[in-house]
């Protein structure tokens, strides 16, 4: 499938292949007689409903299958509307926190430091599976804050030496005092080189450097 410029969707035969054995495919898209492969679960579903807002297929049957299970279908002669949508502001909230690697507790305390106010059951509530009681359907707008906050704190952990002097002046040290702090002589001149970009950092410094903030 290939997005185009104008925001559609064209099926090409020579890029995908038309497969004889469609069960074989984790997911697929059947219009009419002929059959694509997803091997993506989110991208089965966006260009699913890609597939089915083209005016070209409102007269076909469009069909979304994983394997051999109907998933969704859009019937002749209609066009699927846009709230059809498998995911929610909490499924990407916790694909977010498993690629960053952060847990609960450490995206509590990253909120806490913002503006929003919100009650720790609540964020808990979050990332609880949709048939637990205490499941709590997460707003857009708290997923913005909450991904920026994420975003901005993997950015910071990242080791330059734009981070590494701004590491320092958040714990209000000196080159010479974060030198002493790091386990090294009194001098500031190794510190002042991972600031300026001349000699890279080692990971075991880095790392005690972010110890000391917490």
């Amino acid at each position: 499938m290939k997005w185009t410029t104008g925001g559609g969707l064209q099926m090409y035969d020579t890029m995908l292949g038309f497969l004889t054995n469609p069960q074989s495919a984790m997911y697929h898209i059947k219009i009419n007689s002929t059959i694509y492969q997803i091997t993506n679960e989110q991208t089965a579903w966006a260009n699913y409903r890609a597939a089915c807002r083209q005016f070209e297929n409102k007269p076909f049957l469009v069909e979304l299958y994983a394997g051999d299970a109907l998933l969704h279908k859009k019937e002749k002669g209609r066009m699927l509307l846009d709230d059809v949508d498998n995911y929610n502001a909490n499924d990407v909230l916790i694909l977010t926190m498993q690629r960053l690697n952060i847990s609960i507790a450490e995206l509590k305390k990253l909120l806490a430091d913002t503006e929003l106010s919100l009650s720790n059951s609540r964020i808990d509530g979050w990332i609880r599976d949709k048939t637990d009681r205490k499941f709590v359907q997460m707003h857009h707008d708290e997923l913005l804050i909450a991904i920026d906050v994420m975003l901005s704190n993997a950015i910071q952990a990242q080791k330059t030496p734009a981070n590494i002097l701004a590491l320092r002046q958040k714990l209000g040290l000196t080159q010479i005092e974060l030198a002493v702090a790091l386990g090294m002589t009194a001098t500031h001149h190794q510190v002042s080189r991972w600031e300026n970009g001349l000699a890279e950092m080692p990971q075991t410094k880095w790392e005690k450097m972010q110890k000391l903030l917490k």
